[in-house]
């Protein structure tokens, strides 16, 4: 079956993504949603692993530079943009420890990330960031007003040029700003969170004609409880119209038609 595009969710330390590997080695494009840090005590990986895993990714997507790309989520940008006052939401778990490890594991390797990516299938667009691009966001920042809120690719585009300016810049901006939105079903003040922090239940009336966004974020998990106690166990990526939360602790895949499907089992959401 062909492998048109790899995607693999929030890692957090977690090291499912090396599955990937060798399709990616045999050509096949890869895009990383974001949120290599922060690993859950839980799951039993340090900070220190999730470090080395973080090193690990990198290699890989530099020496894969053409078909491998890393964006960031909000977890990563607590960490980017610490020392430059450029971002003012921290994310769970903040590891003060390796704080400056992780700022400047991701400044010295800045021409790797980004904060979207499209790609096109069979005719259709699908379009990845961390948390997806809400339309409510979209509408309650000014730096978008020139553009066509219906055009989802151009906007996903601004967000990019945005970013990388602010980079450059190496001072606190709008655009920084309105990445802090945080919506309330995150505990926020705002209908809906930015690309980086929106939550998949906001998309329940989302659509956009034609493209198809693939976000991790929202942590897709199924609960067992056994006589030894409760176990939690990768659910199924939830499904929200033409939107698709990922984040199962699993890589997927699309294929050549634009089916999106597990990358270990083949099956087809």
């Amino acid at each position: 079956m062909k492998h048109t595009l790899i995607l693999i969710p929030d890692t957090h330390g977690r090291k499912f993504w090396k599955e990937a590997i060798p399709l990616v080695k045999a050509g096949s494009p890869a895009v990383f949603l974001g949120d290599y840090c922060d690993p859950y005590s839980r799951e039993g990986i340090s900070d220190k692993k999730a470090l080395d895993n973080m090193k690990e990714i990198i290699d890989f997507a530099r020496s894969n530079k053409d078909r491998v790309t890393l964006l960031l989520g909000n977890h990563d940008l607590s960490y980017f943009g610490v020392e430059a006052g450029l971002w003012s939401v921290f994310a769970d778990r903040y590891s003060e420890q390796y704080s400056d490890c992780w700022h400047q594991l991701f400044w010295d390797n800045a021409d790797l990330f980004s904060t979207c990516k499209s790609f096109k299938v069979r005719g259709r667009h699908f379009l990845m960031s961390h948390a997806g691009i809400h339309p409510e966001w979209v509408d309650c920042v000014p730096l978008f007003d020139d553009l066509d809120k219906n055009d989802l690719l151009a906007i996903a585009a601004r967000i990019d040029d945005l970013f990388q300016q602010s980079l450059h810049s190496n001072t606190r901006t709008g655009f920084m700003e309105a990445l802090s939105v945080v919506g309330y079903l995150r505990g926020g003040m705002f209908p809906a969170g930015s690309p980086v922090w929106a939550d998949c239940h906001e998309y329940l009336d989302v659509d956009y004609d034609g493209i198809t966004q693939i976000f991790g974020h929202t942590q897709q998990i199924t609960i067992e409880e056994t006589e030894d106690g409760i176990t939690e166990l990768p659910a199924k990526a939830y499904i929200a119209g033409d939107n698709y939360c990922i984040d199962c602790r699993r890589c997927f895949f699309l294929d050549g038609i634009g089916q999106l499907r597990y990358l270990d089992t083949g099956e087809k959401m």
